[in-house]
C-alpha cells in the first residue's frame, strides 16, 4: 500500500473518530438536559404536591382553611437590621371559605411577637375559641377572617430550623370535639393523636419547601 492511501485511510479513520465523539458528546448533553427539569414546570409540580397535601389535612381535620406561612427576610432598617416578617405562599379553602393570602403578605415579626414567640416555645399554637386568645394584634387579624378556631404548627428542616407554620383555620363552626383544640392539652383527650397527624404533615410539606 502505497504511501499516499495510508495518510487517506489514517486520515478517515481519524476523521469518523471525531465525527463519533461529537455526536456521542452532543447525545450525553441532550440527555442531561432533558433530566434536568426545567425550574419553573419544577416548581409547578412543588405546589401540586402541596396543595394535594393541604387539602388531604383539610379533609382529614375537617377544618376550612388550610395555609403555609414561611419566613423571610424584607429587607433592612436603615440601623442595618434585617427585617424579619412571614408570608402565606400557598392555601387552600373549603367551598364558600374565602381565601386570605393576598392580605397575609410581608407581615412584620416584630408586630405578632407574642403568636410567632408561642409558636418558637410551644411547637403549636391551638385555640379552640380564637375569643380568649389574648394577643390583640394578632386575634384582630384572625378575627378579621372569621376564624373561631386555629390550630398552628411550625415547619422544620431536617436540622430542627424552623422556616415556617403550617395552619388550620375553623371558619363554619368550632373545633370538632373530635380533634377539639385548648390551650390546655392535657384538657383534650385527642390533642396528641391531632398533633402527631400534624407533624408527620408539616415534615412531608417542609421536603417540598427546602
Amino acid at each position: 500500500m502505497s504511501m499516499e492511501w495510508t495518510e487517506i485511510i489514517v486520515a478517515f479513520i481519524g476523521a469518523t473518530a471525531t465525527i463519533t465523539c461529537t455526536l456521542l458528546g452532543k447525545l450525553v448533553i441532550d440527555k442531561r438536559k432533558a433530566a434536568k427539569k426545567d425550574p419553573i414546570m419544577q416548581d409547578v409540580e412543588n405546589n401540586d404536591n402541596i396543595e394535594i397535601c393541604l387539602s388531604y389535612i383539610l379533609d382529614q381535620v375537617g377544618a376550612d382553611r388550610a395555609y403555609i406561612m414561611q419566613f423571610h427576610n424584607g429587607g433592612y432598617y436603615v440601623s442595618g437590621k434585617s427585617q424579619q416578617k412571614f408570608s402565606c405562599s400557598h392555601e387552600i379553602s373549603s367551598p364558600g371559605i374565602s381565601r386570605e393570602c393576598h392580605d397575609s403578605q410581608n407581615h412584620l415579626i416584630s408586630n405578632y411577637h407574642n403568636y410567632i414567640g408561642d409558636i418558637m416555645k410551644n411547637h403549636e399554637y391551638c385555640y379552640e375559641d380564637t375569643e380568649d386568645i389574648e394577643d390583640q394584634a394578632f386575634k384582630n387579624v384572625i378575627m378579621t377572617k372569621g376564624v373561631l378556631s386555629i390550630y398552628n404548627i411550625p415547619l422544620k428542616t431536617l436540622e430542627g430550623k424552623i422556616i415556617g407554620i403550617l395552619g388550620l383555620d375553623f371558619v363554619k363552626s368550632k373545633a370538632s370535639p373530635i380533634y377539639k383544640f385548648a390551650k390546655d392539652p392535657k384538657s383534650c383527650k385527642s390533642h396528641n393523636d391531632i398533633n402527631q397527624f400534624m407533624r408527620r404533615q408539616a415534615r412531608i410539606l417542609s421536603a417540598y419547601l427546602i
